[in-house]
């Protein structure tokens, strides 16, 4: 169980990240990465110091896992998972034409 917390918050911190890039997803096809990035960044940094610490982190991950939770009994099942790169890989092609 201690190995795969680590991996179930790795899992749900790159969703985080994943959702924040969603809605920045033509800013980084024109080529403005930085920006999206900073963008992310200060969603994630609440109290806007620059930095973001382990409770904004956790905090990110929290909502991200609730997201995920469709029947929102507290568990993450293989169904769940296996749906947000489902609907991430479905939004990419869409956005390129090529589904």
């Amino acid at each position: 169980m201690k190995r795969i917390l680590p991996a179930i918050l790795l899992v749900l911190f790159c969703t985080a990240i994943s959702s924040a890039y969603d809605s920045n997803f033509k800013k980084m096809d024109e080529g403005n990465v930085s920006s999206a990035y900073d963008n992310d960044f200060k969603k994630m940094d609440e109290n806007n110091d620059g930095k973001i610490s382990k409770k904004e982190y956790i905090d990110t991950v929290i909502k991200n896992f609730n997201k995920i939770d469709k029947n929102k009994d507290g568990f993450l099942t293989k169904d769940e998972l296996q749906a947000v790169g489902k609907i991430d890989a479905e939004k990419f092609f869409k956005r390129r034409g090529l589904k």
